[in-house]
């Protein structure tokens, strides 16, 4: 009797320490919840910060043509930076602001504005990498930037999400493969890594995606990208030690 009554205090106990976890486990997602709110809601939509965030995106956008493009080269990039660091603080700003982000990205006379916006655009990644999927592609077009500068940091920037898995290895990545006959021997290099890197991993993911860089550079039609396809099949064939069968399982898939 004695061993029944220690079982069913051993039970209570066990029933009050899962309730107790449970109401621990409310209140932090309902701090969290609240944390959320106020970021998304409250820092920059709202009180003093909120008031210049109109003001970032007349600025950055330029509104109503209010100083020439090719000026002011300071003022846009510190416009810039605020605004996307605006955006790494609320996700609804962030959504607001990711048009105009990549509007100047692509469209900035001034390479060291895109090279700022793309450095930015690593932090904001990180920070709500569902907002900024769907813009995916636009990041890695400007691996074809015409500035070498921003080719550097764009490959840069992609390195490091790929590797912290903020972003899927997919088609676009036939982009890198293209900076393998990059006339800038440092970004040439900086691809070589990236696909060796990669050919490193478990899954494959270059020798897997092959089929698709090469369709992609055969499209293009251009002898800069099929000597870049060629590159990226030899890195794709270093095989991880560990796992032997990849090589034979992936091309029938």
């Amino acid at each position: 009797e004695l061993d029944g009554d220690g079982d069913g205090d051993s039970d209570d106990d066990d029933m009050n320490i899962q309730t107790q976890i449970g109401a621990a486990a409310a209140a932090d997602l309902e701090r969290d919840l609240l944390i959320q709110q106020i970021a998304d809601q409250e820092l920059v939509c709202k009180n003093l910060l909120g008031a210049f965030g109109p003001l970032l995106v007349s600025v950055v956008g330029n509104k109503d043509g209010a100083f020439h493009p090719s000026r002011y080269r300071l003022l846009r990039e510190a416009s810039s930076l605020a605004l996307c660091r605006f955006a790494a603080i609320s996700a609804r700003f962030c959504e607001v602001a990711l048009p105009l982000v990549f509007t100047q990205l692509e469209m900035c006379l001034h390479s060291s504005v895109r090279a700022t916006l793309m450095v930015a655009l690593g932090d904001l990644v990180m920070r709500f990498p569902n907002e900024v999927e769907p813009w995916t592609a636009n990041i890695y077009a400007r691996l074809r930037d015409s500035s070498r500068r921003v080719r550097r940091h764009t490959l840069a920037v992609l390195t490091l999400l790929v590797q912290n898995d903020m972003i899927k290895v997919k088609g676009n990545v036939s982009e890198v493969a293209i900076c393998l006959e990059d006339d800038d021997p440092r970004l040439k290099d900086c691809a070589k890594v990236f696909f060796e890197e990669l050919s490193k991993r478990g899954n494959s993911p270059v020798y897997n995606l092959l089929p698709d860089i090469i369709g992609r550079l055969s499209a293009a039609a251009s002898q800069r990208g099929a000597a870049a396809a060629d590159y990226a099949g030899a890195a794709a064939a270093v095989k991880p030690e560990q796992d032997p069968e990849s090589a034979s399982e992936s091309p029938s898939e």
